[in-house]
């Protein structure tokens, strides 16, 4: 069993537990540093939109990773704390990569528009995602054999083809960040 006596004074209260383990893996999982770092790195904005990607598919599809595990399971049963969670945590990452998306798009950080694109941007690795760390069969919705290698290819290919049309059709010009 669990010494709670332990557990109260480390962490205040088991509830106290819970919130410091989703922190932590919040912080495990897309690491704050590394977005800065990529966020300054000397490279395009799409360049920087490509590395996010690789490195959060990198950890999404690895069936090993107990933060990603955790962070799923909190995602779809999601705990009292999950608000306390994305407020403290997962929102300045999210106005990290923000920045470099408004950077690509052109679209001003203070515009709705912005996280209309991101969302969209980011939905169909958040479904991978989702589903493969919470026993979803994601390969049964389609209909025939789709190899694992080419599967972020695809996804990046669309992800950037609707930030561009968004953008092509807002502004009538390509995406200034390419």
């Amino acid at each position: 069993g669990t010494n709670t006596a332990a557990i109260n004074y480390h962490f205040g209260s088991r509830e106290g537990m819970c919130k410091e383990l989703l922190k932590l893996v919040h912080r495990e999982f897309l690491n704050r540093d590394e977005l800065k770092l990529l966020a300054t790195a000397q490279q395009t904005p799409r360049e920087k939109l490509e590395a996010f990607l690789e490195r959060f598919a990198a950890q999404v599809m690895n069936d090993q990773s107990w933060p990603v595990e955790v962070w799923a399971r909190e995602i779809m049963n999601p705990s009292p704390w999950l608000n306390e969670i994305l407020s403290d945590v997962a929102v300045p990452k999210g106005l990290i990569m923000a920045k470099v998306v408004s950077d690509y798009t052109g679209i001003p950080l203070s515009s709705p528009q912005l996280y209309s694109c991101i969302l969209s941007f980011i939905a169909p690795f958040t479904m991978i995602f989702l589903g493969r760390h919470n026993r979803i069969n994601y390969r049964q919705l389609v209909p025939q054999a789709y190899p694992e290698e080419e599967l972020l290819p695809n996804l990046k290919r669309f992800a950037f083809a609707g930030l561009d049309a968004f953008c092509e059709k807002e502004a009538g010009q390509p995406v200034q960040g390419a």
